[in-house]
């Protein structure tokens, strides 16, 4: 089943605005006020309220702005907003935290610091629940660590398969950390000589998911590229550099290949977020056996390849889970 309305907010005019219906022109940070809450690995946790620093521009307004006027239109404004306005709620949302943290800057003062920081010291994992695992029950159905997953057994027994699209193998849950072979996996591309290559995408260095990805000095300095073992490369006449279509029966896309000994034979992986930039077969002529439908992308997006078929627990984009071919352009 496809969407049957797409609605778009945001700040630039993205791959998914060109497929939208409807664009809600969003704010950017410097248009806003807002809260940041900050982590990572050390001890050092922080967080940040931003102030807006310009007016928005045009017709820009903030989401919550946004969100206001949908409920006003459907008579929920009130239950929505809770009689309160954007600076309202972050004040709340502070004033609940201070409960539990009490030496947090309130929101004046927080506001006036920009930053506020706090040495957390070294976290345990399960501290507590090592210490004593009835008072400090995990949150699985026996409270303790779980090997065998309940809740999974449960589910395997309920969940049903095929009701949209066709059950396909894979498409199962296991109590069990288990290997499962699944449809387009690492099996299936050995056996296919149409598409013998796994394909995966991965987070990439010059982005966050597909952030900053229409940025020229960042795609200049990091270039978009399939990567792919040496012994695939010469069995195929690819050399490091070189241009190659990547393709399967959704679509075609066309990168540059690095030609590598850092990903296993029978793999080829491409980093996920580039900005969708599809050619015609008038433009790009597409390589034989691929898809002379599709249009090649050019910007080299994972997402021309993979499936809509959704993973089994999480129902969400199988991004691991594509076969496919590589020839030289």
């Amino acid at each position: 089943m496809k969407s049957q309305l797409i609605v778009n907010c945001d700040i630039q005019y993205t791959t998914s605005c060109r497929y939208s219906d409807y664009i809600l022109p969003g704010t950017s940070a410097a248009e806003e006020a807002d809260i940041h809450p900050g982590s990572n690995g050390g001890p050092m946790a922080y967080g940040i309220i931003s102030q807006q620093a310009i007016e928005p521009l045009y017709e820009c307004h903030d989401i919550y702005w946004i969100c206001t006027q949908l409920a006003r239109r459907l008579s929920t404004e009130q239950a929505f907003t809770q009689g309160r306005s954007r600076e309202d709620w972050l004040r709340a949302t502070i004033d609940a935290t201070r409960a539990k943290v009490p030496d947090l800057p309130d929101y004046d003062d927080w506001k006036q610091r920009g930053i506020f920081r706090k040495d957390m010291g070294p976290v345990i994992a399960l501290a507590d629940f090592r210490a004593d695992p009835v008072a400090h029950a995990l949150e699985t159905p026996s409270g303790k660590i779980e090997i065998y997953s309940q809740r999974l057994a449960r589910m395997s027994e309920k969940w049903e398969y095929g009701v949209f699209r066709d059950k396909l193998p894979g498409d199962s849950l296991h109590p069990l950390p288990e290997f499962v072979d699944t449809w387009e996996g690492a099996l299936a591309a050995r056996a296919s000589r149409e598409y013998p290559f796994q394909v995966i995408g991965h987070h990439y260095k010059a982005r966050t998911h597909s952030t900053y990805g229409n940025v020229d000095w960042m795609k200049e300095a990091h270039r978009q590229q399939a990567w792919i073992n040496i012994l695939d490369a010469r069995n195929r006449g690819i050399a490091d550099g070189d241009q190659v279509f990547l393709y399967n029966d959704r679509g075609t896309i066309r990168l540059e290949a690095k030609v590598t000994e850092r990903i296993m034979p029978g793999v080829i992986s491409v980093p996920q977020g580039a900005w969708y930039a599809p050619k015609s077969a008038d433009e790009v002529k597409p390589p034989p056996g691929a898809n002379p439908e599709r249009p090649v992308d050019t910007a080299g997006s994972v997402n021309s390849l993979t499936s809509l078929h959704p993973s089994p627990l999480a129902r969400g984009n199988a991004v691991h889970t594509t076969i496919a071919n590589v020839v030289k352009a």
